[in-house]
């Protein structure tokens, strides 16, 4: 029987504000505990968050704190090894990062564990923090892991829809089918075959009616509409429309081997139905499942063994909207 392994997070939370027990109980069989590691000047900072969330329940734990370890490839080579998925922010990728601070240091000694960890069938899930506001993320990301993606501007509201490719993968009747993400959420472009939710476009009679809604608001504004300006022009409008947005991924999974690198582009997290889809991802890889030893195709556990913890989770999710929707009245 293998053994189980952890979802590592480096210089993350858990996403979506999901407890340790949740991400277990969205991947059982194969995740003993969740760990994080917080990246210093000098020193790794890493932690069980499932027993701090256990201890936090009230029992009494004394032995447990931070483990406290130099930063060096060994350290980071140690963490992986005990990891069936690593969760990693792309700022991870630069050494200059406008979000974290000493990016240099993951640069300088975990990239290579990190590529090691892929190679040996590993999922390394790719969290877009920095996005467009660094193009060096994505090419680093490309060259470390051999993908061919491009990342895209910001973007307020877009709304998203699983890929064929994603419904024969995750093979679930609780996939959501269209999701709305809100507050800066980036795109990627990416080869068809890797892309899981895409961006859904409007039809051009939608579109042309949005267009000429935002005409009476110029109107009723005393905005003088000037036709020789291709901002009113609704064909032209039309068609860059369809440049920016066409055949562009919110969510996109590589294979190589068993490795596997996701990327995930939810920045804001303020769409609860999507932690669904997040968590079907940990499941994502063979590490720490029975087929640990086998080579073959990328995998996720299949419907009639996909385990009851995640159906549960998606009940929950389910009901927790229900109640809060009664508390209105």
């Amino acid at each position: 029987m293998t053994e189980e392994r952890s979802i590592l997070l480096i210089n993350l939370k858990p996403p979506y504000e999901l407890k340790a027990s949740t991400m277990r109980m969205a991947s059982p069989g194969r995740t003993s505990t969740i760990q994080q590691i917080l990246i210093g000047e000098k020193n790794l900072i890493w932690q069980d968050l499932s027993f701090l969330e256990y201890n936090s329940a009230g029992e009494d734990n004394e032995d447990e704190e931070p483990n406290k370890v130099p930063c060096t490839e060994k350290a980071f080579a140690d963490a992986f090894s005990t990891s069936h998925t690593v969760i990693i922010p792309d700022s991870m990728f630069v050494e200059k990062s406008r979000v974290f601070n000493n990016t240099k240091n993951f640069v300088e000694h975990g990239l290579a564990p990190l590529k090691a960890f892929y190679e040996q069938g590993g999922t390394v899930l790719v969290q877009c923090v920095e996005g467009a506001l660094s193009s060096t993320c994505t090419a680093q990301i490309n060259t470390l892991f051999g993908t061919d993606w491009k990342i895209h501007v910001l973007a307020d509201t877009i709304t998203l829809g699983p890929t064929k490719y994603a419904q024969r993968l995750f093979d679930s009747p609780y996939l959501p089918e269209r999701v709305v993400i809100k507050d800066s959420a980036f795109f990627l472009s990416c080869p068809e075959e890797e892309g899981l939710y895409k961006v859904l476009l409007p039809t051009r009679e939608e579109f042309c009616k949005t267009f000429k809604e935002q005409d009476e608001v110029f109107e009723r504004l005393g905005i003088e509409r000037d036709d020789s300006m291709e901002c009113f022009d609704v064909d032209k409008s039309w068609e860059d429309y369809l440049k920016k947005y066409s055949d562009r991924y919110g969510l996109a999974i590589h294979a190589q081997g068993n490795g596997h690198v996701i990327w995930y582009g939810d920045r804001s997290q303020t769409n609860r139905t999507m932690s669904f889809v997040f968590c079907k991802l940990l499941n994502i890889g063979t590490l720490g499942t029975q087929n640990d030893e086998e080579d073959g195709e990328p995998i996720l556990k299949k419907g009639s063994d996909f385990p009851s913890g995640m159906i549960l989770f998606a009940i929950l999710i389910v009901f927790a909207a229900v109640i809060a929707k009664l508390l209105r009245f």
